[in-house]
């Protein structure tokens, strides 16, 4: 184990890990310990799935876009969610298509889907499901949904088309076409009644009816050898446009199979190809769009007449055409990213001038024409998210889970809210560095540049005042000799930026527990120390020390300046602690270093260099003052701080530890690594308590403040996955898991279906291993009576109850009435006159109405039946004094004779009398004390001398009827307790009842023990005894408390005192 004297690391077969890693497992888990699935963030629309809208009345629209296996449906008028489809699908969603209060969702298609079909939805929730053709699904891949009229029309990549019945769901036909390329769309030209055109690769335009399966014609456009690429209708009857692998736009007549006029750049004959492609075709239906100015200043649409057509390619950019006068009329600029895929889906809105539009940077813009200067519209609402994987997780305050930092490659810094989508925003970093003249003289070239490069490591100040008044995040940048600050308030990028002293590139960051100083750590070895509210910098480390000045009279030759040498490799990690005394440096050549914050002196250093272990990572818990280390050789290493020893190693990874943290209370550590697998580990006694295998691989982990919620990124998704931490409402065993024990959980839907909220882990926690079974119901959460042995534990009876039977007395005297009940002096005025009854007693009568008297014979029967139920209670009330008495076996004398049987387990005997006390009231076990039979000593006096043999026999149970003494069974319930360290308040509390009320006996008792002769004798030797042991129990506890009470003061006095 390495440490501050050893020097050394011990190092491990890798080999020995990945065979560990890879074993099969033995069986499989439903539920993780400690982790649950719950849901996904950041999720806004497929990379390649189209959107569908459609009018929901006249005031609105509504968009539905596919996440994965769900449907996520937006209002147009301030886009927030209204619906998520539920039930998840089998497999991802291919096409989506809205139609009337329906939304139709084809997912599988593909040869690695694991299911295929086509689901219908219903606000939300699932209604029915498409018929599956003859022959089973197509594995081709879906290119199209169609919805019109009575059909459902479905095209596959290798030429199959499947129409289906849209009020039964049922298949109507299947068409085969020919060869001649791929289907690239299919569209239903207006008044062409059961007519579809099919669109494909090859340059054909094929006219089918999908009601009776025939081909009726099929257009040939002369395209010189380049490929369809999107189709759709225009406002035109007979007229379709059709864009092609040149960037050229076609509007074709079908009615007549002629071109009538091609948009888009000319090309010479032999080119088929451009370097982008228009991919989806929209036409405007608004008049005001692209309307032109009259002299007055007035709009007119004599020049523009609102014939607009957007057309957006792979670039991210959308051309608007005039159809009129066939041109180009604006060009918006980076709609969505190039790098993502550019435009996925613009459309206009029927009869508005809004359009919609998605690309592969997992956006949905709302686009507005409402400029009278410009034809370009202005973004009117948009709901974004990453277009790449997150690379750092950050909970943004540590007291709260509602804004999580997300860093991503796509450049951006996201905060991402847990509680309401609509409530995440982005960053803004402004121009980031680039200048007016750059970005004016190409916007397109240098849109790019005006962002940051994405964020490698991240830093957040715990402190209040630094949140409010000054930045308070600081961030490395991949590339970059400076780190950047943010001001999370704003919501923007920071006023300063932050260099390397030695100009190497930024690789670690830090901010002081004050909030006051941030730390850069550089490539080359060297960290620097800055202020944040002034932007200065304080310092660096190493730090030379100050040359002393020589004096006039001192002769002596001066020692050389001490100088202290920095790391030789690349600062992988910071670390300050909670007074701002020392900080902590790691790097790659495997040493540790500890710096005086204030004068920058080393002062301890752990150097590993001579094993070539290198730390890639560092984690500090500061209210533990632990310190992780995560190394090269796949081991995390855990350094307590003040001793500055090795207090822990944990192996286990198969792969390089991507990322690392704490948990909310220092308790546990959770790994990932490169074999997509998360480890958590248990700091106190060392063990691998859980894992679980990921689809993919996870690269940074952020565990809540409150330790609710764990977050995860992953290289193949955009969102955040959110997992639940189960252990908030049960317990789990600290047991070491072994690798095949570790389970394969899928990732969290974006609908959170199928996932563990935080109220079911509460309410449904099943076991996870047949070790880990939970004898408790389901639902039912039972507390443990006793969490050891050795801790004194306290009763769960409400604190009310043995204090009351303490001062029960005080409690009658005070509710004691100030006078006797009274007799009313004369009926209500309801009451009528009854009839003369037997005897003329009505008064005994349970009840009677005065409206109906009855008669002799009902009179006498109610009579009867009082006096019957008059004797069963005389009759109970004479067998409950016998009770008492211990004639018969009653509850409180029967369980005390069980106590007494040598044929009972004495502790279950004595639990169920415990357990009877705890449920009774304080008067009830006030009586019950004072009910004990004292029948036993009497006689206690007596000069008689005993005979031993004149005793009854036993009976049946073993038991001797005049053996059997309550009290001395009493006192031993008690001790039996005290020895168990159980229901100490409440034990004591019967105890002082007990001596309260029977101190005159136990004093006669104690006195005979010693007067007494022969059997009586014996009996209080026995009686004494008992109390003897009691008062031992009781001290020896005491002494034990007390002791830890004088330690504990002891040690806050020592505390104090420094």
């Amino acid at each position: 184990m390495p440490s501050a004297d050893s020097g050394s690391a011990n190092k491990r077969q890798r080999t020995e890990v990945s065979e560990l890693s890879h074993r099969p497992t033995s069986r499989s888990r439903t539920h993780s310990r400690i982790l649950a699935p719950y849901r996904s963030l950041g999720h806004i629309t497929s990379p390649t799935v189209p959107f569908s809208c459609i009018p929901r009345g006249s005031q609105t629209f509504q968009i539905t876009t596919s996440v994965g296996t769900t449907l996520q449906t937006y209002d147009v008028r301030r886009l927030n969610l209204v619906f998520i489809s539920s039930p998840v699908t089998p497999s991802v969603i291919r096409r989506v298509v809205a139609w009337k209060e329906y939304v139709f969702a084809a997912f599988g298609g593909t040869a690695s889907d694991s299911a295929h079909g086509a689901w219908v939805f219903k606000r939300g929730k699932k209604v029915a499901e498409l018929e599956e053709p003859m022959g089973g699904w197509n594995a081709s891949g879906w290119r199209e949904m169609l919805i019109f009229g009575d059909w459902i029309v479905g095209a596959f990549g290798d030429g199959q088309i499947v129409v289906w019945k849209v009020s039964t769901k049922e298949v109507h036909t299947q068409i085969q076409l020919a060869k001649g390329g791929e289907i690239v769309g299919v569209i239903h030209p207006s008044t062409y009644l059961n007519k579809v055109v099919v669109a494909r690769t090859g340059g054909d335009l094929q006219i089918w009816n999908v009601k009776t399966g025939k081909l009726i014609y099929t257009c040939m456009p002369h395209l010189g050898g380049a490929k369809i690429t999107s189709v759709t209708n225009t406002t035109h009857l007979h007229h379709i446009a059709f864009s092609t692998t040149t960037s050229q736009i076609h509007i074709h007549n079908i009615l007549t199979d002629t071109n009538l006029f091609t948009l888009g750049p000319k090309l010479p004959p032999t080119s088929t190809t451009s370097a982008k492609r228009v991919v989806f075709l929209s036409f405007c239906t608004d008049t005001s769009v692209g309307a032109g100015t009259s002299p007055e200043g007035k709009k007119t649409t004599a020049s523009g007449s609102g014939r607009i057509l957007a057309a957006g390619d792979t670039d991210g950019d959308i051309t608007l055409w005039d159809l009129e006068k066939h041109r180009i009329v604006g060009v918006m600029r980076a709609a969505h990213s190039s790098t993502s895929g550019g435009i996925l889906k613009c459309e206009f809105l029927a009869g508005q001038k809004v359009m919609i539009t998605t690309g592969g940077d997992n956006s949905l813009k709302e686009w507005i024409f409402d400029s009278p200067h410009t034809i370009l519209p202005r973004i009117l609402r948009q709901r974004s998210g990453h277009s790449a994987p997150p690379t750092v997780l950050a909970f943004h305050n540590p007291q709260e889970s509602h804004f999580l930092l997300s860093a991503s490659q796509d450049r951006t810094v996201w905060g991402i809210s847990l509680r309401n989508d609509a409530q995440s925003f982005e960053l803004s970093q402004g121009s980031a560095g680039v200048s007016r003249k750059t970005k004016k003289a190409n916007l397109k070239e240098h849109l790019a540049e005006t962002k940051a490069p994405p964020v490698t490591a991240i830093a957040i100040s715990d402190s209040d005042g630094a949140k409010r008044d000054w930045e308070n995040i600081i961030t490395a940048h991949r590339g970059e000799t400076a780190a950047r600050t943010w001001h999370y308030e704003m919501k923007r990028l920071g006023r300063w930026v932050f260099h390397t002293s030695d100009g190497g590139e930024v690789k670690s960051v830090a901010i002081s527990a004050c909030g006051n100083f941030a730390f850069v750590g550089s490539s080359k070895g060297t960290v620097d120390m800055w202020n944040l509210q002034s932007g200065l910098n304080r310092g660096s480390f190493p730090r030379k020390a100050p040359v002393p000045k020589k004096k006039k009279s001192q002769k002596e030759p001066q020692l050389p300046p001490v100088e202290w040498k920095g790391h030789t490799g690349a600062v992988t990690g910071i670390a300050t602690d909670a007074t701002n005394k020392w900080i902590a440096t790691t790097s790659l050549d495997g040493k540790i270093k500890f710096w005086a914050m204030l004068t920058g002196k080393l002062l301890h250093e752990i150097d590993w260099s001579h094993t070539s272990t290198g730390i890639t990572a560092t984690r500090l818990y500061r209210d533990s003052d632990l310190l992780a280390l995560a190394c090269d050789d796949l081991c995390i290493r855990v350094i307590d701080t003040e001793t500055k020893k090795v207090v822990r190693e944990l192996w286990g990874a198969g792969g390089k530890i991507s990322d690392f943290c704490f948990s909310n209370d220092g308790r546990w550590i959770l790994s990932a690594s490169t074999d997509s697998i998360l480890r958590i580990y248990d700091l106190p006694t060392g063990h691998l308590i859980d894992g679980v295998r990921t689809p993919s691989i996870i690269t940074s982990l952020a565990w809540s403040g409150k330790g609710e919620f764990l977050a995860t990124g992953h290289v193949d998704s955009v969102g955040v996955a959110l997992w639940t931490n189960r252990t908030l409402f049960t317990r789990i065993p600290t047991r070491h898991l072994k690798e095949e024990d570790i389970i394969n959980l899928s990732l969290p839907s974006s609908s959170g279906e199928g996932g563990t909220s935080l109220i079911d882990s509460a309410i449904n926690n099943y076991p996870t291993t047949s070790e880990d079974v939970i004898e408790e119901e389901p639902g039912v959460y039972i507390s443990r009576d006793q969490l050891s042995d050795k801790l004194l534990t306290l009763s769960l009876v409400p604190k009310t109850r043995w204090q009351t039977l303490l001062h029960l007395d005080l409690v009658k005297q005070r509710n004691k009435p100030t006078s006797a009940p009274q007799k009313p002096k004369s009926a209500p005025f309801f009451l009528g006159a009854l009839s003369s009854l037997k005897d003329g007693n009505t008064e005994l009568l349970p009840s009677v109405n005065p409206l109906y008297p009855p008669t002799a014979e009902e009179a006498a029967q109610a009579l009867a039946e009082q006096e019957a139920e008059k004797s069963r209670i005389m009759r109970r009330t004479s067998r409950d004094s016998r009770f008492m008495n211990g004639a018969i076996g009653g509850n409180t004398p029967s369980l005390l004779r069980a106590c007494a049987d040598i044929s009972e387990s004495t502790e279950v005997a004595f639990e169920k009398f415990v357990a009877h006390f705890k449920s009774l009231s304080p008067a009830s076990a006030d009586l019950e004390i004072r009910s004990l039979d004292t029948s036993y000593w009497a006689n206690l006096t007596s000069e008689d001398d005993d005979d031993e043999d004149s005793s009854p026999p036993p009976t049946e149970s073993g038991i001797d009827p005049e053996e059997v003494d309550e009290l001395t069974t009493f006192i031993h319930a008690l001790t039996s307790r005290l020895r168990l360290n159980r229901d100490w308040e409440l034990v004591n509390a019967w105890m002082s009842v007990f001596l309260k009320v029977h101190g005159e006996l136990i004093i006669e008792v104690c006195s005979a023990a010693e007067t007494a002769r022969g059997k009586r004798r014996r009996r209080a030797r026995r009686f004494k005894d008992a109390l003897m042991e009691w008062r031992k129990e009781e001290r020896r506890e005491g002494a034990r408390i007390a002791d830890l009470a004088g330690y504990c003061v002891g040690v806050v006095g020592f505390l104090r005192s420094r």
